[in-house]
């Protein structure tokens, strides 16, 4: 397949450029490959570009689909960028067809982002000759902003986006927990906290930087924080932490993500090195370790009854179900999946993780199956429950959201980089993420559905 579209898309480069005598080499494409969709942009002085047209292409394109395109763009003279996103899947499986893909305007609110890529390349041509293609590893917000008619396939439904700087705070948010009184706390990776309010304020929480906390979560009017020296505390969260009581210390370990149940005093604690601990009465054990390929800053953990949890790690492949005193590694049906960024419980759903192929799978008697109708087109990070479905947000600011009796009926962009939580206050989300690297600031997205 892979060998097959890089021939076509060959022969349509150097057809296309021949009016004008250019040439341009073959994109690069690798065997994960099933569709490319190409971004013609011209080159204005200084850093202006314009997007004079995108084009889908899959292993069947004939020469002549962008034959006449490219040879018309280029003779048009001036200096001409070619961007390729390399896709996994065929275009009908994104709602797009071969050919001319329209652009939406920046401010509709059915749009949607182009689908994530696996790899970027990106060429120019100017005065005839063209460079190679070179990877695009860099942000490119003037690409991740493109936006496109919303999925023809999907049942309608959207949501407004209300984003919040929060300058001065470092540009990784570690953890959102919700407050008592509807506010949310915000901690980053340099143990900046701030308590954000629904106008949009935001003050720091000095007594919880000083406790440099790592993980956080709430369990009815509990919220129990981890600390990078393994501290655990339970206390209630409104202006300032109250603590209740300070818990047993989780031994040589930096907890990440934190399951806890305040009635039954049983809680689990996951590190981003996979290590699984669990707290019975007055001491932490080791409950077991995912097998992974590295540490992750994207994971997750669900308990769901005393004694039994979800674990899931960025760098791990299967699912670690901790139950009957062990922890067991449960694979995805039908998925290669290299991770799993998120995991959430459900009302009425059941349990579901968010593997990175951009699919969901649901704990069902017979191991993990899953949804019909669950594909979209990013690697996840976080996956809240929201008025009966899951809502994800993923890397490179993407943010999806899947109802059952919907599928996946909205994509849509909340900041310029990674998102790292989503926190539900009522009918709203916030979501907690990065922007632009390099910016030294955290973006806080106030989300909610308009239908």
């Amino acid at each position: 397949m892979g060998l097959k579209l890089a021939i076509g898309l060959a022969i349509i480069f150097a057809i296309g450029c021949n009016g004008t005598g250019a040439t341009v080499a073959s994109i690069p494409i690798d065997d994960r490959t099933e569709s490319v969709i190409v971004i013609i942009e011209r080159l204005r002085s200084g850093d202006q570009r314009d997007v004079e047209e995108i084009v889908g292409l899959s292993a069947s394109a004939s020469a002549s689909a962008m034959e006449s395109v490219l040879r018309r763009r280029v003779a048009g003279g001036g200096k001409i960028r070619l961007v390729a996103l390399l896709l996994d899947r065929p275009l009908a499986d994104y709602g797009l067809s071969p050919g001319a893909i329209s652009l939406a305007p920046p401010d509709a609110a059915d749009s949607r982002a182009l689908p994530m890529s696996h790899a970027r390349f990106t060429t120019t041509i100017e005065g005839g000759s063209s460079s190679i293609w070179s990877r695009l590893v860099a942000p490119a917000p003037e690409i991740d902003d493109l936006r496109i008619p919303p999925d023809p396939r999907a049942p309608a439904c959207s949501f407004s986006f209300q984003p919040i700087t929060l300058d001065g705070l470092s540009t990784r948010a570690r953890l959102a927990v919700l407050a008592d009184d509807g506010a949310v706390v915000i901690g980053t990776e340099r143990f900046d906290v701030v308590r954000l309010t629904s106008d949009g304020s935001f003050t720091r929480m000095s007594e919880l930087e000083t406790l440099r906390p790592t993980a956080a979560a709430r369990d009815g009017d509990e919220v129990w924080i981890a600390t990078e020296d393994g501290r655990v505390m339970r206390g209630r969260l409104g202006a300032r932490f109250e603590m209740i009581e300070e818990l047993p210390s989780i031994p040589d370990t930096i907890p990440a993500w934190l399951a806890p149940d305040a009635i039954d005093r049983d809680a689990f604690a996951l590190s981003r090195g996979g290590i699984l601990w669990r707290l019975q009465g007055t001491a932490w054990t080791r409950a077991g370790e995912l097998s992974f390929r590295g540490e992750s800053i994207f994971g997750g953990l669900a308990r769901l009854g005393t004694g039994e949890a979800i674990a899931v790690l960025g760098t791990s492949p299967e699912v670690g179900h901790y139950f009957r005193d062990r922890l067991v590694q449960e694979p995805l049906e039908d998925s290669t999946t290299a991770g799993i960024g998120a995991v959430v419980s459900v009302p009425g759903l059941g349990t579901v993780v968010a593997p990175e192929d951009g699919t969901l799978h649901r704990l069902e008697e017979d191991g993990w199956k899953a949804l019909d109708d669950a594909s979209y087109e990013m690697t996840p990070c976080a996956a809240a429950a929201y008025q009966g479905g899951v809502f994800l947000a993923g890397r490179f600011s993407q943010v999806a959201y899947y109802h059952p009796d919907e599928g996946v009926c909205f994509m849509g962009t909340a900041a310029r980089r990674n998102l790292h939580g989503i926190v539900v206050t009522g009918d709203e989300l916030l979501v907690v993420g990065d922007d632009d690297a390099g910016m030294n600031r955290v973006i806080a997205t106030r989300v909610r559905r308009t239908r």
